[in-house]
């Protein structure tokens, strides 16, 4: 009766890495690169000095995070329009990932900064907030929030 014993919880023991485990939560996930897509709604101002504040509804974004910190953001209103720069890996995603804005066709030469929360699986976009300033003094600020998703 004991070598049964050993036996089974040996063979316990050689299983368990093959064992399926929840997914860790988003806060603890290591991300080192990303693409992802999102319809939804959302605002993108610009701001130029001595001209009227003009603003487009956005329809969806493309992220794409890169493993050596090079981000590019696609925001899509009745045009396509894109940002460039960097991003940091935050230590809890709960607090978003950290963008700064160095360039793109948003604002030539823009500097700025901004911040990507994902949902709870850690690949989904759920909002997108940035300000970048072109050497111009134009102003430009995006802010999306993503569709909820479907629970169908």
């Amino acid at each position: 009766m004991k070598s049964k014993l050993v036996v089974v919880f040996i063979l316990a023991l050689l299983a368990w890495p093959l064992i399926p485990t929840e997914a860790a939560p988003a806060q603890t996930q290591k991300i080192t690169s990303l693409t992802a897509t999102a319809k939804g709604q959302g605002t993108i101002t610009v701001t130029d000095p001595g001209v009227e504040v003009r603003k487009r509804p956005l329809y969806s974004v493309v992220v794409t995070l890169r493993a050596n910190g090079d981000a590019e953001i696609v925001v899509v209103t009745d045009m396509q329009l894109v940002a460039r720069g960097r991003w940091t890996k935050p230590a809890d995603l709960s607090q978003g990932i950290a963008l700064k804005i160095t360039g793109g066709t948003v604002a030539n030469n823009a500097k700025g900064s901004g911040k990507l929360f994902l949902r709870s699986d850690g690949k989904t976009i759920d909002k997108l907030n940035f300000e970048a300033t072109s050497t111009a003094r134009s102003k430009v600020t995006v802010d999306f929030v993503a569709e909820k998703e479907n629970t169908n």
